[in-house]
């Protein structure tokens, strides 16, 4: 793939290919929100990165999901919610924890007063409305992952054994491998849509987001990279989206005018289910 720089970004070596990039006879150009610093492309204060792209808050809120928070390295851990209380998806807020045992009783959890719902192996509590007015569901999703040690520059991404590789040169957006990176090539482990996924609203819904060989298919009509609309499952939506208008943020034009890649995220052996356990104090929240 022509045009394509790959470094680890906390080398000094990569500092030094970007101060060349930004030299004046250098054929380089800042992705849209950024502008060119030593270590290279950072974007504007009030944008975020994300996926290679500087976005508003908002969508790389809705991209590191109720769990986590956007900081400028990243989707950070938000702070656990207390023993006991249970991380609503689609707000972000924690529960009272008389309202996470009244939930856990009408689904069949027998809960005693001096007991707190919880997640026996660690996991987190989470709650979420069935989305038509129905009660909700309590369930027991991985925590945020620790914010990255390194960043890539906006209008690179992160790709493997921790390089950040280019996918925008100006003009030309490599669709390619920025669905690689960010989805994982077929038969992958991790990916940024298998993070984001467990976490995203709709995680504790009858569609478990854990698909295996799902394909995502995207189209950019006239090979406007702002133009892009992708189809896949509905299990998939959820953390499509905002990935989808972190590609769409970067603009000019795409290497190709469609392509699908298959996703395969893995499934925890056995799913954890929320229980009743022993409180370590009994005071009430």
């Amino acid at each position: 793939m022509s045009g394509m720089v790959a470094c680890a970004a906390a080398s000094s070596s990569c500092a030094h290919a970007f101060d060349r990039l930004s030299s004046p006879s250098a054929a380089f150009a800042c992705p849209p929100g950024s502008e060119l610093g030593r270590a290279g492309c950072v974007c504007r204060p009030d944008l975020r990165p994300m996926l290679g792209a500087c976005v508003s808050p908002r969508t790389a809120a809705a991209f590191c999901g109720p769990a986590a928070v956007p900081t400028e390295a990243g989707c950070a851990p938000r702070a656990p919610c207390e023993r006991g209380r249970a991380l609503e998806l689609g707000s972000g807020e924690c529960l009272p924890r008389r309202e996470v045992r009244a939930i856990a009783v009408g689904l069949g959890i027998l809960v005693g007063d001096e007991e707190l719902v919880g997640c026996p192996s660690g996991g987190l509590l989470a709650a979420e409305g069935d989305g038509a007015g129905g009660p909700s569901r309590l369930g027991c999703v991985p925590p945020a992952p620790p914010a990255p040690r390194q960043t890539c520059p906006a209008g690179t991404i992160a790709a493997a054994k921790g390089t950040c590789l280019r996918v925008y040169d100006g003009r030309t957006v490599d669709v390619a491998a920025w669905l690689r990176a960010a989805m994982g090539p077929e038969g992958s482990g991790p990916s940024p849509l298998c993070a984001a996924l467990p976490r995203a609203p709709g995680a504790l819904g009858p569609l478990r987001p854990a698909p295996s060989g799902s394909v995502v298919s995207f189209v950019f009509p006239d090979n406007d990279v702002s133009l892009v609309r992708f189809s896949s499952t509905a299990e998939l939506e959820g953390g499509l989206s905002a990935m989808t208008e972190a590609l769409r943020s970067l603009g000019g034009m795409a290497s190709q005018a469609a392509l699908s890649v298959r996703v395969v995220c893995a499934r925890a052996p056995q799913e954890e289910r929320p229980a009743a356990l022993t409180p370590e104090n009994d005071h009430e929240k």
